[in-house]
């Protein structure tokens, strides 16, 4: 898997987008389109999050992940939960040799 934090520049100009799934696999045909669900791709391990009418009940969503984490400005990701911490974690491990207070041992 790529890192997020190297494809900062990537994640931070694009635009996420809803995508839809229909019903069959016939590309060439318009007519008989029947609309299944809406969903955004995981940006960490691009599995599918269905958009649900109860945000509470969807298995991720939009994060916006701070200045704090990031370094360089905040960001929004598509992340479903399993991804959520990994993510934090490898933003964490960049920022671990970027602390500007230093230590009193």
């Amino acid at each position: 898997m790529s890192k997020i934090s190297e494809n900062y520049a990537f994640y931070r100009d694009r635009k996420i987008e809803k995508k839809t799934k229909y019903k069959g696999n016939d590309h060439l045909n318009n007519k008989n389109k029947e609309k299944l669900y809406d969903y955004y791709t995981c940006d960490y391990c691009k599995d599918e999050i269905v958009i649900l009418p109860k945000r509470e009940n969807m298995t991720g969503g939009i994060v916006t992940i701070p200045y704090s984490l990031t370094g360089r400005g905040p960001i929004e990701l598509m992340l479903c939960q399993k991804c959520l911490n990994p993510v934090l974690n490898e933003f964490e491990e960049a920022r671990s040799g970027d602390n500007h207070i230093p230590r009193m041992d």
